[in-house]
């Protein structure tokens, strides 16, 4: 492991939404004029740095949680400590299977030069260089 998990910063979405919907309130006390403007985005302001702060905590623990060692003798059953990475490919599994066409062989076709590089820009453009 890499030692970082794969978490989102501490201004998020959602953490956005959750404190706009925690000053929801002041919104109503806005619309029967029980608050001004400026009150109701001072209180957005304090609650989102309030959500911030409770999100930077939670995922603190987080990455302290993920990124803990295993105790001793928490071993897998076969006593491996390599994790297995890559992809294993068998050989034989990786060949291309059908028939390789005949090359060609420029003195037994008595062909002028520039005639045989367009003929093999032909088969290279089909597929079929040798």
């Amino acid at each position: 492991m890499n030692g970082r998990p794969d978490l989102p910063g501490l201004v998020n979405g959602p953490v956005l939404m959750l404190s706009a919907l925690l000053a929801s309130p002041a919104c109503v006390l806005l619309a029967q004029g029980l608050l001004t403007v400026t009150e109701v985005l001072i209180r957005y302001l304090v609650i989102t740095v309030g959500c911030i702060v409770l999100w930077g905590v939670l995922r603190a623990g987080l990455i302290a949680l993920v990124t803990r060692p295993l105790p001793v003798g928490a071993d897998d059953a076969n006593g491996a400590d390599d994790a297995i990475s890559g992809v294993v490919v068998d050989a034989r599994a990786a060949q291309v299977v059908g028939e390789r066409p005949a090359s060609l062989d420029p003195d037994a076709l008595d062909m002028p030069a520039e005639d045989l590089i367009a003929l093999s820009l032909r088969r290279e453009e089909k597929g079929t260089a040798a």
